[in-house]
């Protein structure tokens, strides 16, 4: 019968030590909010013959967000990724996101119809495509450079 006690009273340390892990790692993540996300890009709608791999990208334009209101509502629209099926996917990247926290930086690469984000694939949401043609439009209007 000890056993057995021995035994529940093992089982339940290990349950409640689980659970506060968890709790804790939950904590973790929402207490390691991202400090800056700083966004390279180009136009979305641009398209090569030959796709660009998202160690090599290079945009056009270097956007740095460090309003906490704004990465909000960038993570939150983040969580609504839609995965797609498992397959052999490679990502045309036309913008590379940097997500900068405290544990390091994290990347998404995107392209045009998906998007690579913690080595799964999703599809590339509307709002994204066009959040990013917006700062590349706005960087190109403000840096137009009028000939005399």
């Amino acid at each position: 019968m000890k056993r057995i006690n021995g035994l529940l009273i093992a089982i339940t340390f290990l349950m409640a030590t689980s659970c506060q892990f968890t709790k804790n790692g939950k904590e973790t993540v929402t207490e390691n909010k991202i400090e800056k996300i700083q966004i390279e890009a180009m136009d979305m709608e641009i398209l090569t013959m030959i796709s660009i791999d998202c160690d090599k990208y290079i945009g056009d334009i270097d956007y740095s967000i460090t309003d906490t209101a704004e990465i909000n509502v960038i993570l939150s629209n983040l969580k609504e990724l839609i995965p797609l099926d498992s397959g052999n996917w490679c990502v045309d990247t036309r913008a590379k996101i940097l997500l900068y926290s405290q544990n390091g930086t994290n990347t998404i690469c995107v392209g045009f119809n998906f998007l690579n984000y913690n080595d799964k694939f999703y599809h590339t949401p509307e709002w994204l495509i066009e959040y990013i043609n917006n700062l590349v439009n706005k960087h190109y209007c403000t840096n137009k450079q009028v000939d005399e």
